[in-house]
């Protein structure tokens, strides 16, 4: 939610803003994803919540990472999603359930591309303070991500956590 909200600040991603015009009356894609998670997550029972895979709890947060256009702010948020889903082993397959060696594979996929989005993270800069914060941030992902699941990561992956911490 945190995430949404602060897409719906940015004037690039509310209706009526620099994207409406591309996308009609659409949502645009970063916001699309994360209000079908939302609905996912609130929807859901606990059942149900525990088998999405890692992927899909975390694929719209690292789209909005991933993304040049989104704000200092932003990125802040999504990454602060990915750190409470990494503190609470969401990411690295300890609350899943299903077969053992498709949860690890999964896991370790989405572990990856944690690594992979935040080691190449890009935001708008805006305000130096909290641009400063986000950065923190990042180190901070990259951190919980190789405690959480150091052992799900790839060789090459824990390069790019080396390089950038």
């Amino acid at each position: 939610q945190e995430v949404l909200t602060a897409l719906r600040q940015n004037s690039r991603f509310a209706l009526g803003g620099a994207y409406s015009q591309p996308y009609g009356q659409r949502q645009p894609p970063l916001v699309t994803g994360l209000r079908e998670l939302r609905e996912v997550v609130r929807d859901g029972n606990d059942a149900a919540f525990s088998h999405l895979s890692a992927m899909r709890l975390a694929g719209p947060f690292l789209e909005v990472v991933r993304s040049e256009e989104t704000s200092g702010a932003v990125t802040g948020a999504a990454l602060s999603a990915l750190a409470t889903l990494l503190r609470h082993g969401v990411i690295a397959g300890a609350t899943t359930t299903g077969a053992a060696a498709q949860v690890r594979q999964d896991a370790s996929e989405a572990m990856s591309e944690v690594v992979e989005a935040v080691s190449s993270c890009r935001f708008e800069f805006t305000d130096s303070r909290r641009d400063e914060v986000v950065k923190m941030q990042i180190i901070e992902v990259l951190r919980l991500a190789v405690a959480a699941g150091g052992s799900l990561l790839t060789d090459e992956s824990l390069w790019h956590v080396v390089q950038d911490c």
